[in-house]
């Protein structure tokens, strides 16, 4: 729609290449984790994604359009992390117990 000048601008969460395509960064988004209040990370003010290293993560599911999951997974494998198990999720509140 872009390339046939049909829209002006588009807005993308993550890699957007392309002839006849220019990508500015409008803005950057941090990624968090949850934790139980016992875990080990829960008092550090911030962690590095390589201390997810032999962790149990959960996972929204990888889906067409939606950047979160590219980005935590790029991100892991960028730090040579592979966690020690993945469950995925729907919906991020699935495994919160709500």
């Amino acid at each position: 729609m872009l390339r046939d000048q049909e829209l002006d601008v588009g807005l993308v969460g993550g890699p957007a290449n392309g002839s006849g395509l220019q990508k500015r960064r409008i803005s950057t988004t941090r990624l968090g984790v949850v934790l139980q209040e016992a875990h080990p990370l829960a008092r550090a003010a911030s962690a590095l994604v390589q201390a997810l290293a032999n962790e149990h993560l959960v996972l929204l599911e990888s889906t067409p359009g939606w950047s979160i999951r590219r980005m935590v997974d790029d991100a892991l494998d960028a730090a040579g992390v592979t966690p020690k198990d993945i469950t995925t999720v729907a919906d991020g509140m699935t495994r919160q117990g709500r």
